[in-house]
């Protein structure tokens, strides 16, 4: 569960803070925004794993980037950490089911001149902002832009013309990768399987060998911390 180690009357009250968050995320109230994001810090909601976990997720995204996030726990952590510690507030945070409500999704069609299902506006945006979705988007969003998704850590981007997104991924996001709370048991946490993977068969093709066992032996012991059995091929 996402709230693990707070009492069920805490969890209530995380999860009524992060609603009036939505509602400010919403409504674009930037002063109601920065004041439920330091409420959520002062109450902890969130641990050091789910911290580290949005702020690799935010440095999946480059500068101005927007990114689609799929529910609680790849959204608001991440607003948190742009309100309170100023971590990559320079990314634009929208959660998917945002755009079901009419009115949020009218006012997004008009400030970034879209239009149509929350899929299509996604493709709109890549015409003039660099696009990520969250590894952890609805099944639904990924499977309809599979052909188009390039993985750049826990974030996948957004393009109709391939790019070098596991050399760049190598580069600049596992460099910079916060690695203290991997083995946690974070659930969230699987979604670093992919990433090292990819990252795994690029030092193999590099020939970068000392590298690629120390990748392999973190990605075994995050398979376990989360109950992952089957393993990508290569990695075991």
């Amino acid at each position: 569960m996402f709230f693990a180690g707070l009492h069920l009357s805490a969890q209530t009250t995380v999860v009524a803070v992060e609603q009036r968050l939505k509602e400010a995320c919403m409504r674009q109230d930037q002063a109601a925004i920065s004041k439920t994001a330091v409420e959520l810090a002062g109450m902890a909601a969130y641990g050091a794993d789910k911290l580290e976990y949005a702020r690799n997720l935010l440095q999946s995204v480059e500068q101005n980037g927007i990114l689609i996030t799929g529910g609680a726990g790849d959204t608001y952590p991440l607003i948190t950490l742009q309100q309170v510690r100023a971590i990559r507030p320079d990314v634009i945070v929208i959660q998917t089911s945002w755009l079901d409500d009419t009115s949020y999704a009218l006012w997004i069609q008009q400030a970034y001149h879209v239009h149509g299902a929350p899929v299509e506006m996604i493709k709109q945006w890549c015409a003039n902002y660099p696009v990520y979705v969250s590894l952890a988007a609805p099944t639904l969003v990924l499977e309809a832009l599979q052909e188009e998704l390039y993985c750049t850590g826990l974030a996948f981007k957004v393009s109709n013309v391939p790019i070098a997104n596991v050399k760049g991924m190598y580069r600049q996001w596992w460099e910079n990768c916060s690695k203290t709370n991997l083995t946690s048991g974070l659930p969230m946490n699987a979604n670093y399987l992919m990433p090292l993977g990819l990252i795994a068969g690029y030092m193999v093709e590099t020939g970068k060998k000392n590298e690629l066992k120390e990748i392999k032996k973190i990605y075994a012991e995050i398979a376990k911390s989360v109950g992952v059995k089957e393993q990508i091929p290569g990695m075991k």
